[in-house]
């Protein structure tokens, strides 16, 4: 039996980056037999049954070195795009409430520059949720 981490945050939906960052480790499981597996520990190379560490049978599994390569790229990306994400949002929320502290008239002139940032965050979002949601996939059908 192999467990898999939880990898997604229960509050937000979204992957949880603090449980896949301290992942330092990967080998390689091998089923042996339907629904056996056996860990080959590659840098060392020996073999460690599930009797001798439970720890080799838990992680992020991945059905083939493609997919794992596809992960490490959507990570960094996802990593990337909620840092952006995140400073957009700030810078959003900066103007916000700049703007809601101004008179009317003053609101009045800053109206398009709010809907812009609007605009921008929400795209900046999309395309953090769009990966969010193929790195899941991923993970999950590995």
């Amino acid at each position: 039996m192999i467990n898999v981490y939880d990898y997604i945050c229960k509050d937000t939906g979204l992957l949880n980056s603090s449980t896949i960052d301290n992942l330092t480790h990967a080998w390689v499981l091998a089923e042996v037999s339907p629904g056996n597996w056996l860990a080959i520990e590659y840098t060392g190379g020996y073999v460690v049954n599930s009797e001798r560490d439970r720890k080799y049978y838990s992680g992020l599994t991945f059905t083939n070195p493609k997919n794992y390569r596809s992960f490490l790229e959507l990570y960094s990306n996802w990593k990337k795009q909620n840092k952006d994400y995140e400073e957009e949002r700030l810078c959003c929320n900066k103007l916000l409430g700049t703007y809601n502290n101004e008179n009317y008239s003053d609101q009045v002139a800053m109206k398009k520059s709010v809907e812009i940032e609007e605009d921008r965050l929400r795209g900046k979002e999309e395309i953090f949720l769009k990966t969010d949601s193929e790195l899941q996939a991923l993970l999950r059908y590995g």
